[in-house]
């Protein structure tokens, strides 16, 4: 990727209504979120399941 296109990138999104933003923002949170969330939810469900079954 040139230079010149990472700044028109930056510039449409400047010039991008809201919901553009927030969507950019929701996507990146996802993708952050999702590998680490699908790594650890075998190990926290099954801590959580194994108490509430003990009880």
């Amino acid at each position: 990727m040139s230079v010149g296109t990472v700044v028109s990138g930056f510039a449409l999104l400047a010039d991008a209504p809201w919901w553009v933003a927030v969507a950019a923002g929701i996507t990146a949170v996802v993708l952050v979120v999702w590998p680490w969330q699908s790594a650890h939810r075998h190990d926290l469900l099954g801590r959580w399941f194994s108490g509430k079954r003990r009880n």
